[in-house]
């Protein structure tokens, strides 16, 4: 209850819309800091992944010449 009534002291929401203003802005960053390892990581898969198939293909390119 004390973190409901500390948003509603600092934001003072009037409607849905400033609720979830208020949500957005306070758990935002905390999402983000939490799935920024994860897309990192799946970004350097996805790199490692690409450079593996442009490998094999030009392997496989150059055996047919």
């Amino acid at each position: 209850m004390a973190i409901a009534k500390a948003i509603i002291d600092e934001y003072q929401p009037r409607n849905e819309e400033d609720i979830q203003d208020a949500f957005k802005d306070i758990f935002e960053p905390v999402f983000e800091a939490m799935l920024q390892p994860a897309l990192y990581q799946c970004k350097f898969n996805l790199m490692n992944s690409l450079k593996k198939q442009q490998r094999t293909c030009s392997f496989q390119f150059s055996l047919y010449l």
